[in-house]
């Protein structure tokens, strides 16, 4: 799923037993940049919250995305989810998380966090990698690189302007 935003993209995805190529997602990113300039034109940073767990073949896929990221100027932010020693994965029906986990041979299937891989490619699109606890760091680096200053004389009417300090 993509969603655009004023000055931002909302990548969801919901995991289904490998059914995520996160390449894929990626490429798709960076050709909403190229394909859609009027929509997807002020994007330059789009935030992944996830445990980066993909397997050894769709590592070597990355190379190709994060060549078309950069060239679509888009850095990517990761913020890691989960532990080292991996986490049961949720069973997910109709797009919600029930409270039991997903079960291969009778044992929970876990995922661990894959920090080394996050921050690799955070550091190959000239982005940044984030634990779950560094929320407010996060906050600082989208503040300090994407808030324009406003005009001083300019008018909003109720409509454009928002607060958005909650975030």
């Amino acid at each position: 799923m993509l969603f655009r935003s004023e000055h931002g993209l909302f990548v969801g995805l919901i995991y289904e037993r490998t059914a995520t190529q996160f390449a894929n997602v990626l490429t798709a990113v960076a050709n909403k940049k190229e394909k859609l300039p009027n929509i997807y034109g002020d994007v330059e940073y789009v935030i992944f919250v996830t445990d980066g767990n993909v397997s050894a073949s769709e590592e070597g896929r990355f190379r190709e995305a994060v060549a078309r990221l950069n060239h679509a100027g888009i850095h990517l932010l990761f913020v890691g989810v989960g532990s080292a020693a991996g986490l049961p994965i949720p069973y997910a029906e109709n797009g919600r998380c029930q409270d039991e986990a997903i079960k291969a041979d009778g044992k929970d299937v876990t995922v661990a966090l894959r920090a080394d891989i996050l921050r690799s490619i955070a550091n190959d699109t000239q982005g940044r990698y984030f634990g779950e606890g560094e929320v407010g760091e996060l906050v600082a680096f989208l503040r300090e690189r994407t808030l324009r200053p406003t005009p001083p004389h300019a008018v909003f009417s109720a409509g454009q302007r928002r607060d958005a300090s909650w975030i």
